[in-house]
């Protein structure tokens, strides 16, 4: 017979101790419950877990994706495009195997390939995803007219997906494009989120960008305090503060966004204009803030 792995031994120890609980339900259930329809269907989707061909198939899966997120921990693409693709031929549902597959194919420089696999995930919610994914990747990677072509089609399979519709009008807002619209999508993926402090500061960015620096406020404000170890978000603050003629807590912002990330270029060039402004009004006796 084969050896297994270390790693596949575990998988199974995990899988048989799942087992055993589940069917610790059961017997429960069965005990303390009439059958009626619900039960026979709840039990129903319990055996179709536990079943072998089941079973053997998430345990194949399982090492397969390991391995492709071993690989690229180590940067290998190509391996982790390979053990992506086996995991997908073994479980065409999972979105993980298909996250993987596109971010290694990206990654390669083929990003033509990996809109062709987003194409042929099997549901439009995880094409919504992966076509956000993309987008954002493209973003950092400085192509943003390739991430607003996939944030777009992104929505085209979902418009309410909340994580695009917050990202895209951060796009906008950065480069200080179609805020109108920008405003829009992010106050609809707050509606869906009304605490996430990404998506009060994109808001506060785009009136930011505006110039309505009283609305942008209490917004990042809200966001620093949801987020407090984000460099961008109070470096977002620290500029409002300085706009709004507060130096000395433009500055406070500013150099905590530095300490958090001290390769921070944008924010150390505005702290040395907040540190002359303070300057200038030093020497001419002028009050500097709170």
């Amino acid at each position: 017979m084969m050896q297994r792995t270390s790693r596949e031994r575990r998988h199974l120890f995990s899988y048989l101790v799942c087992i055993l609980v589940v069917g610790g339900l059961v017997v429960a259930t069965v005990a303390l419950k009439p059958w009626d329809q619900e039960s026979r269907q709840w039990l129903q989707r319990v055996g179709q877990f536990v079943r072998p061909g089941t079973f053997a198939r998430r345990l194949r899966v399982t090492g397969l994706l390991q391995d492709a997120l071993s690989a690229v921990e180590r940067g290998d693409w190509v391996q982790a495009e390979q053990k992506a693709r086996q995991a997908i031929k073994v479980s065409p549902d999972n979105a993980t195997g298909w996250e993987i597959l596109v971010l290694s194919l990206s990654q390669q420089g083929r990003w033509s390939d990996a809109e062709e696999a987003i194409q042929q995930a099997p549901t439009t919610a995880i094409q919504s995803f992966l076509y956000g994914a993309l987008a954002d990747l493209s973003y950092f990677q400085g192509q943003p007219n390739q991430a607003i072509r996939f944030y777009q089609e992104a929505l085209k399979r979902d418009p309410d997906n909340p994580v695009v519709l917050n990202n895209y009008g951060y796009l906008l807002a950065e480069r200080g494009e179609r805020l109108d619209e920008a405003e829009e999508m992010i106050k609809k993926a707050l509606k869906k989120r009304p605490n996430e402090p990404a998506f009060l500061d994109s808001l506060g960015w785009v009136y930011y960008q505006k110039g309505d620096y009283q609305r942008a406020l209490p917004l990042i404000e809200k966001s620093v305090q949801g987020d407090p170890n984000s460099a961008e978000v109070r470096y977002h603050l620290g500029m409002v503060y300085y706009r709004l003629g507060d130096l000395n807590k433009a500055r406070r912002e500013l150099e905590e966004s530095l300490r958090i990330d001290p390769s921070y270029q944008q924010a150390r060039k505005a702290l040395d204009e907040v540190l002359e402004a303070q300057k200038q009004k030093e020497m001419t006796g002028q009050t500097i803030g709170t």
